[in-house]
């Protein structure tokens, strides 16, 4: 399906206690350049006063139609039942604390004219609670995708995404005909990270290097922009140096349980795999510490690894 005039566009909205925030970016989403035909808000048990807010949006605009969901799912299934219900032919994913920029629409559209694109993602300039700009910081940016590394992450994003997630779910658009191949999500993965990775191995996924959108950094973030302290990093190491590792064996090894078995990623992936069993799992301290050296010239750490995985591995060795 290429994008024209008659293609419909939704937008899923998941919201969890949002009242301080969600005024707002419905009115961004309802007033953009390029008009959304249909907004379809999730809530997942608020017990604020955001449903009180979602009503009075679906009263002044025909487009919102609101869901109260019967128990809490989480917001990657939430976010997982809104793009399998929808209905448009360009599903946006929003946040309930973002702003949304008055063309993000229309120039997100725009690379769907290439039929080949099932999935896209923009930056993102990120504000504080109150909507001033951090200065200089960007989402991707704060992801560590300077215009460089950006070029080499259009050029091959699958082996970027086996390193670690950069796609913000705040930032996506897909079609929804890709949609039910990758459902349902796993519960190890972030609705946006699977999505993506899922995407990418077809090479369906591209970026819009500008910020359409601004990402709100609060107290009540239930995840940041990748804006972590040097401090706060060192924290978490010496807390608990495996967790991060084992989640992503975890993430691994539900990716090959669900690839086809002559996918062209399998070989690939199976060699993370293995490379996390061996340096993760290993119940002998020598021979553990053995697999890391052996990672370490075989460059599975600066092929696979996110920064600092090394440390985090050996810090767990020794402990």
């Amino acid at each position: 399906m290429k994008v024209n005039s008659v293609t419909t566009v939704e937008v899923v909205v998941c919201t969890y206690n949002g009242q301080r925030f969600i005024d707002e970016q419905l009115n961004s989403i309802r007033r953009q350049s390029r008009p959304v035909d249909l907004i379809s808000v999730r809530d997942d048990g608020s017990s604020d006063d955001t449903v009180r807010h979602l009503e009075r949006h679906a009263c002044a605009d025909v487009r919102v139609r609101v869901v109260c969901n019967p128990i809490n799912l989480g917001y990657s299934q939430n976010f997982g039942q809104g793009l399998l219900q929808a209905t448009g032919d360009i599903v946006f994913l929003s946040d309930q604390d973002d702003l949304w920029e008055h063309d993000k629409v229309a120039r997100m559209l725009a690379t769907f004219e290439d039929p080949s694109v099932a999935l896209a993602f923009s930056d993102g300039a990120l504000v504080d609670a109150k909507s001033q700009p951090i200065a200089g910081a960007t989402v991707l940016r704060g992801y560590g995708l300077d215009p460089l590394q950006l070029a080499a992450f259009r050029q091959n994003p699958m082996r970027h995404l086996l390193r670690r997630n950069y796609v913000n779910g705040a930032a996506m658009a897909v079609r929804r005909a890709a949609v039910p191949g990758a459902m349902p999500i796993p519960r190890s993965f972030p609705h946006d990270y699977w999505l993506a990775l899922w995407l990418a191995r077809i090479d369906g996924i591209t970026c819009v290097d500008s910020p359409l959108y601004r990402y709100r950094q609060h107290d009540c973030n239930l995840i940041g922009a990748g804006r972590t302290s040097r401090l706060q990093a060192l924290r978490s190491m010496s807390r608990n140096p495996s967790a991060p590792r084992r989640l992503d064996l975890q993430r691994t090894r539900s990716l090959l349980e669900r690839l086809p078995a002559d996918d062209v990623w399998r070989p690939e992936i199976q060699r993370k795999h293995d490379w996390l069993v061996s340096v993760v799992e290993e119940r002998s301290r020598l021979k553990r510490m053995l697999n890391i050296g052996r990672a370490v010239l075989r460059k599975d750490y600066a092929h696979f690894g996110v920064p600092a995985a090394l440390q985090r591995d050996l810090l767990a060795c020794l402990r």
